[in-house]
C-alpha cells in the first residue's frame, strides 16, 4: 500500500521566511519535496503552498519574501493615521503585486506538482439551497467534481493571507487562519475522506505527515481581567490566528500517532505577522535550528528507509 505523503503549513505572515527557509533545509537533507503528494497551507502557508505546487524551490520563495516584505507591508501616507482603526493597516497592492509576479495567470489547476489545500473564511455562501451564512472554505485541485482547479491561484492566495485589521477582505473572504491557521486537521480530512468526488479516498494507514509552524511566539495574560472590545481587540485576532494551532497538532498526534510529525521551533524573540524588517533575522534562526529530530523522522517514517536511500541529494539510488 502506497504511502500518501502531506506536508501542512501554519500561517503567521512574514513568519513565512522562517518555514520556507526550514523547508528548503529538511530538503537539502533529506529530498522529501519530491515524495510529498499534498501541501495544505494556510495564510502565509498557503502562499507556501501554491508555490511550492507551482514548482518553485524553497530558496525561490524565501526570496520571495525577503524582496516583498516591505512592499507588502506598507501603507501609504494618508492612511497611516487610520489604518488598523477604520481601514485595514495595509492595503492589499503590494500582496497581489508579489502574487501576480510568482503566478501570472495560473489556475489551481496549473499547479502540478504537488495536490493543494488553501482554507479560507467566506463571510458570505450566497447559499440558496441552504440556509445563507458564513462559512469555511478548503480550495483544493484534486481532479474531482469537488474540484476549485478553475480558480486563480492569485486570488486564493490574497483570500488566503486577508487577515483581519492586517488586510483587506478579498473577494468576500478573510484569511483561513480564523478558524484553521494550522491546517493539518483539514488536510486529513481531505486525504481520508471515502468519497472520492470530494476528496483523495486514501486509507488512514497511508497518511504520513509533517506539520511545519512558522516558529512560536511565546505570549500569555496574566490574572483575571474584566475586559470588554477595546481590550480585547487585537489580543482577540492574536488567539484566533497563532492560539489554536495546537488542537489540529493534538488531533492529528491522537489519529496518526508516530506517523504525525510537528516542527515548530520557539523563536528567540517575539516576531509579529507584520514585521517586514524581521525576515533577515528568521532566515537566519532557521538557519541555525536544530533538525535532526526532524530529519530522521523524515527518513524513517515519511519517506521509509528504501524512499530515503534513494531520495539522498547528490547519492544514486542503491542497485
Amino acid at each position: 500500500m502506497d504511502e500518501y505523503r502531506i506536508l501542512a503549513l501554519d500561517g503567521g505572515g512574514v513568519r513565512g521566511a522562517y518555514t520556507s527557509k526550514l523547508i528548503e533545509r529538511l530538503n537539502d537533507a533529506t529530498g522529501f519535496l519530491e515524495h510529498v503528494d499534498l501541501v495544505a497551507g494556510t495564510s502565509t502557508g498557503g502562499i507556501i503552498a501554491l508555490a511550492l505546487a507551482a514548482g518553485k524551490t524553497p530558496n525561490e520563495i524565501t526570496t520571495l519574501y525577503r524582496d516583498n516584505a516591505h512592499a507588502i507591508f506598507s501603507t501609504p501616507l494618508w492612511r497611516e493615521v487610520q489604518s488598523g482603526i477604520i481601514v485595514s493597516k495595509y492595503p492589499a497592492d503590494g500582496l497581489r503585486k508579489a502574487l501576480t509576479a510568482t503566478f501570472g495567470p495560473l489556475k489551481l489547476q496549473d499547479l502540478k506538482e504537488h495536490t493543494v489545500l488553501v482554507p479560507a473564511f467566506d463571510l458570505d455562501s450566497e447559499a440558496t439551497d441552504e440556509p445563507r451564512s458564513w462559512k469555511m472554505k478548503f480550495f483544493h485541485n484534486l481532479p474531482n467534481e469537488d474540484s476549485d482547479g478553475q480558480e486563480v491561484a492569485v486570488e486564493v492566495g490574497l483570500r488566503t493571507a486577508a487577515a483581519p485589521i492586517y488586510f483587506p477582505t478579498s473577494g468576500n473572504y478573510i484569511d483561513g487562519g480564523v478558524a484553521a491557521n494550522n491546517p493539518a486537521m483539514a488536510a486529513l480530512a481531505l486525504a481520508i475522506n471515502p468519497d472520492t468526488t470530494k476528496g483523495a479516498g486514501k486509507s488512514l494507514f497511508q497518511v504520513r505527515m509533517l506539520s511545519i509552524g512558522t516558529g512560536r511566539n511565546c505570549k500569555w495574560v496574566v490574572g483575571d481581567h474584566d475586559w470588554g472590545v477595546v481590550e480585547w481587540g487585537k489580543k482577540l485576532i492574536d488567539i484566533l490566528i497563532e492560539g489554536t494551532m495546537g488542537v489540529a497538532s493534538y488531533q492529528c498526534k491522537a489519529i496518526l500517532g508516530p506517523h504525525f510529525e510537528r516542527l515548530d521551533p520557539v523563536l528567540p524573540e517575539e516576531v509579529n505577522l507584520d514585521d517586514a524588517g524581521c525576515v533577515e533575522k528568521l532566515v537566519e534562526w532557521a538557519t541555525k535550528e536544530k533538525l535532526d529530530e526532524t530529519i530522521r523522522w523524515i527518513r524513517s517514517d515519511f519517506l521509509g528507509p528504501e524512499v530515503a536511500a534513494s531520495s539522498i541529494p547528490g547519492k544514486a539510488a542503491p542497485a
